[in-house]
């Protein structure tokens, strides 16, 4: 049966339209299957076919119904009309947005917010990596930089709705969380500025700050679209001027790093959209006395009457990690506010915490779970997992917070981040040898004193365990971390999107609370993550025990990947090879369901910049449009295209009469194309 594929996938992988794009070709629609949805591709409509829709009053409809898809789909069809000048109905659309009261304007305002309202992202609490938009239709959630379109779509809206008619002071601080959602620290700094404009800077609170300072530094999970990675401080950023001047050869060595991964990024993910060569990290780097940095915000608001509170010093924390920033953390906030002093030691990671105040049970600043996560958070960034979970029990033995389960998690995913091969690889070079750089044995203890204390991992705790084990061959451990664990997972949300398209097909509106399309697109999303981080386990398995003759002559090959190839056949791609003792072995499944397929097609490396090292000093002052740029590489190489689900499903066509040749035709096809959405 065809498959549907995305143009929009393979026209982001071509990075300059001056090279040819390869035809792809004409994929043929199976009967009864509608397109994929254009609200989920996140494309603009033509005007023709809405040419007569009330898209307010669809907005205002499914705001009283509690519908989160159409709610956030009208409210992007409203404003596109409100920020399109050549549209014939933008008059119309202008006139609405101003006389609109500003109730309603501000209760559809709270109903978009990403926070409050975490449905509106299909997605949500998701890691949508660059190899699941490489396999699944999860490429049709994000855009080319790595960041949810929906939050993108929907801060555009925001945008085009201040620049026409003022809004209540509460309402900017929903905007900037838009604006952190959509990753635009330049958008976040207008809506903090836009009272000012207005007359309404004396409204602004000391919640208005706090909300500017999580857009603006990332220090939420939302924010940073749940990557660990996207906001780990890399060693590359941390060159300074005067002492803290890192020596050229070590400079070169991190800036042919940064190039390397550059050519091999085939999307600009994790990068700025209105400056594409520049990571967001390097754009929160800035320390010291420098004006965008957050050591002059926390100065700023310890000078203006800012409330000190635990949520106040938390976020801080996770903002001054940004440009790694330990001495502020450790002196400005642990020492200065909860008494915290940290002594030499000789073993890693070199200090350990000691003291801490006396804080009655109501103080403000009196340490709970939030200063838990905001220690993990802000050093994991920083890569110093050990120091972490060092303080991490020592506030809670101090101030008997219990530390929750989403505190180990968390602590868990950031020392296998901190782990992996390219952080550590930069890390051992630039700081103190073995001792600044994580291993999987610190991801090992973490674990340990994770089971110890009880908490039942999380799948995604069990995907990072899985995968340390795997790293270090412990292949008969990973095995029954993969089937006893992650499988039933898997099995217990295909179960729920199984279930959510009998309910579609049924059109039965009345049965659940919500909307039956809804349900599915978030049902499908967690069973592609969930099948994407299983297939990832066995690739791995698979590529590493390749790499070894002791494994390949071993019982790893000739008893546990033939049985993992039995139990689990559809979770290895159709063609499956592995290395023995014997040689390449290559197997077929001929009945397995393709979930890409391969396009050869000429791309463009991602732009990037000359490091200062390789510019002569007096062209050192230039200002950064003038910046000296690498030439633009092309390259030829196969890109996967993924094979998308249907955007809607029509229902069963009528049983044929026993001598109706095309109603059995038409049912049969039905059939195939719903095995085929079963299967994907």
């Amino acid at each position: 049966m065809a498959s549907l594929t995305s143009s929009r996938s393979l026209s982001r992988r071509l990075r300059l339209g001056r090279f040819p794009r390869p035809r792809t070709p004409r994929r043929h629609r199976p009967p009864g299957i509608a397109p994929p949805s254009q609200s989920l591709l996140g494309s603009d409509r033509g005007e023709q076919e809405h040419a007569h829709v009330d898209h307010l009053a669809d907005l205002l409809s499914a705001i009283q119904l509690q519908d989160p898809r159409k709610t956030s789909q009208s409210f992007i069809d409203w404003t596109s009309l409100i920020s399109d000048r050549s549209s014939p109905r933008h008059a119309l659309a202008v006139q609405q947005a101003r006389e609109l009261p500003a109730t309603t304007l501000s209760e559809m305002i709270r109903n978009l917010d990403p926070v409050a309202n975490p449905r509106l992202d299909v997605a949500h609490g998701l890691n949508i990596s660059s190899a699941m938009t490489q396999f699944t239709s999860a490429c049709n959630l994000v855009d080319e930089f790595g960041v949810r379109r929906h939050h993108r779509q929907v801060l555009a809206g925001m945008t085009a709705l201040l620049k026409i008619r003022a809004v209540s002071p509460s309402d900017f601080e929903v905007m900037m969380r838009c604006a952190g959602a959509g990753v635009n620290f330049r958008q976040a700094k207008r809506f903090w500025t836009a009272p000012v404009r207005l007359g309404l800077k004396k409204y602004r609170s000391p919640k208005t700050w706090m909300e500017f300072i999580k857009g603006r530094f990332l220090t939420e999970p939302l924010y940073y679209q749940y990557d660990r990675a996207r906001v780990a401080v890399l060693p590359r950023d941390l060159q300074r001027s005067g002492s803290r001047r890192m020596p050229n050869a070590m400079v070169r060595y991190l800036d042919a790093l940064r190039l390397s991964r550059s050519v091999l990024q085939f999307e600009p993910w994790n990068r700025l959209h209105w400056r594409p060569d520049q990571d967001w990290r390097r754009y929160l780097r800035h320390t010291g006395r420098d004006s965008r940095s957050y050591g002059a915000h926390f100065r700023r608001a310890i000078c203006y009457p800012t409330t000190i509170d635990e949520e106040f010093l938390c976020v801080s924390m996770v903002a001054f990690s940004r440009s790694n920033d330990q001495r502020a953390i450790r002196e400005e906030i642990l020492t200065y506010h909860y008494g915290i002093t940290f002594l030499k030691i000789q073993e890693p990671p070199g200090i350990r915490p000691a003291g801490g105040r006396e804080l009655p049970p109501e103080h403000p600043i009196r340490p709970t779970a939030r200063l838990l996560d905001a220690i993990v958070e802000s050093f994991g960034a920083m890569s110093e997992t050990i120091l972490a979970l060092q303080l991490v029990e020592f506030v809670s033995q101090r101030w008997q917070v219990p530390i929750p389960a989403r505190t180990w998690s968390n602590l868990l995913n950031w020392t296998y981040v901190c782990a992996t091969k390219p952080l550590r690889q930069m890390r051992r070079f630039f700081d103190r040898g073995e001792m600044g750089a994580a291993s999987m044995k610190d991801v090992s203890h973490v674990w340990n004193l994770m089971r110890s204390h009880e908490v039942e991992p999380s799948f995604d705790d069990w995907f990072c365990w899985a995968r340390a084990l795997i790293a270090v061959r412990a292949f008969a451990s990973a095995v029954p971390a993969i089937t006893d664990h992650m499988v039933p997972h898997f099995n217990a949300v295909d179960a729920e999107y199984r279930a959510a398209v009998l309910e579609e097909l049924l059109a039965n509106e009345d049965a659940v609370d919500r909307s039956p399309s809804q349900r599915r697109l978030e049902a499908q999303t967690r069973k592609d993550h969930a099948r994407t981080a299983i297939s990832h386990c066995l690739h791995q398995l698979l590529k590493v025990a390749s790499r070894t003759p002791h494994h390949r002559a071993g019982p790893v090959m000739q008893r546990l990947i033939p049985d993992l190839i039995r139990d689990l056949p559809g979770f290895f791609p159709p063609d499956i090879v592995y290395r023995s003792s014997q040689g390449l072995i290559q197997l077929g499944q001929p009945g397995a369901p393709h979930r890409f397929r391969w396009i050869k097609a000429w791309r463009t490396a991602l732009p990037a910049r000359y490091s200062a090292i390789d510019v002569p000093e007096d062209s050192r002052d230039l200002p950064d449009d003038l910046w000296p740029r690498i030439q633009d590489m092309r390259i030829l190489g196969w890109h996967r295209l993924p094979n998308e689900r249907v955007g809607s499903m029509d229902q069963a066509p009528p049983r044929p009469r026993a001598c109706d040749a095309a109603g059995a035709g038409e049912s049969s096809a039905w059939i195939r194309g719903l095995r085929r959405e079963l299967m994907l």
